[in-house]
């Protein structure tokens, strides 16, 4: 029995999330997508924090907080496709983890 509880606590303590950035079906978004394990027993509500940058353009940052509620897998963000003058890179900190994406914008010429 003590064996199976130690167990349990290593496999509580892994932290597993992954961070998607991708162009929205009508051209119109970039989204960006948190998935992280469901926790069943908390009742807390998480904070992710999204941080946005596109290549080349200082101007272009933005620092959002979302709320990713108790028993929730997914949450997003997201923000206008145009004008962006580079590729824009998305960071998004769950649980004091960090993880990143990078959305590679292509240009119409």
């Amino acid at each position: 029995m003590r064996a199976a509880l130690l167990f349990g606590a290593l496999v509580s303590s892994v932290f597993s999330a992954t961070l998607t950035c991708e162009v929205s079906e009508d051209g119109q978004r970039i989204i960006a997508t948190v998935e992280a394990d469901r926790n069943y027993d908390s009742t807390e509500t998480r904070s992710v924090t999204f941080y946005w940058s596109t290549e080349g353009a200082d101007w272009d940052k933005r620092e959002r907080t979302v709320e990713l509620p108790a028993t929730h897998s997914k949450v997003w963000d997201w923000r206008s496709y145009e004008p962006r003058p580079g590729n824009v890179t998305v960071t998004a900190i769950l649980d004091g983890k960090t993880i990143e994406d990078e959305c590679l914008i292509k240009r119409h010429q």
